[in-house]
């Protein structure tokens, strides 16, 4: 099982950023890659990244994204014996931004069908669990409308599964510098990541679908 999780604010992101900056030091859980035998056979559920942010197109709209699976290519898939899950929870003290621990409204997606190498077409059903109703989509990752990717859309609610490029920026020849104590010199950055895919999760909706205008967010893949 893999999890990141932070808190934000739907309705003013930048002000949840800040007070998560400036608060107090507290535990925080983060993601690690191919930490057990299951999850270095099953890349597919080994979680590199989450976002959470509103929609640059539509301040009324909330967008996530967990990405798995690095180094990833056309072919791959998603693991069939995970559930993939947001968690969302409210925030009730902006002061202390701690995370109600008795509610929680989920996004989950699980995928069925295709195989390794040969059929990367999978079926994605996604169930969107929020306080004002359930509602599900169900699509395929892969169709016309992208190079290695699928989406579905109903009403206000809108996924996507599927290849994309790595967004995660190493430069390895500095970190290697920097982890033996040695200085890095200041010309730009060599990015070795690039041309590296991942597959990636992308939920969106509207903001006025959860409980709370501020809340904190986890991604979690649980074996089935």
């Amino acid at each position: 099982m893999n999890r990141t999780s932070f808190a934000l604010k739907p309705l003013a992101f930048a002000l949840a950023v800040a007070a998560v900056a400036f608060s107090a030091p507290r535990e925080t859980l983060a993601s690690d890659h191919a930490d057990g035998l299951k999850t270095a056979v099953d890349l597919g559920a080994d979680i590199t990244d989450l976002f959470a942010f509103t929609s640059p197109k539509d301040p009324n709209k909330m967008v996530l994204i967990m990405n798995v699976h690095a180094l990833s290519f056309s072919q791959s898939r998603f693991s069939n014996s995970a559930d993939y899950k947001f968690r969302i929870r409210p925030i009730e003290n902006a002061q202390t931004l701690k995370p109600s621990a008795s509610k929680e409204e989920t996004v989950v997606c699980s995928f069925a069908k295709g195989a390794f190498l040969v059929a990367p077409k999978q079926q994605a059903t996604c169930v969107f669990n929020f306080a004002s109703g359930k509602e599900t989509l169900t699509f395929d990752t892969r169709s016309d409308k992208f190079t290695a990717g699928g989406s579905g859309e109903k009403g206000d609610i809108r996924a996507f599964a599927g290849v994309r490029s790595d967004p995660w920026f190493l430069d390895l020849g500095r970190t290697v510098k920097l982890s033996n104590g040695e200085l890095a010199d200041r010309t730009p950055g060599k990015n070795g990541l690039n041309g590296s895919n991942i597959l990636s999760i992308v939920v969106e909706f509207n903001k006025s679908r959860l409980a709370s205008p501020l809340v904190a967010v986890a991604a979690q893949t649980v074996r089935k």
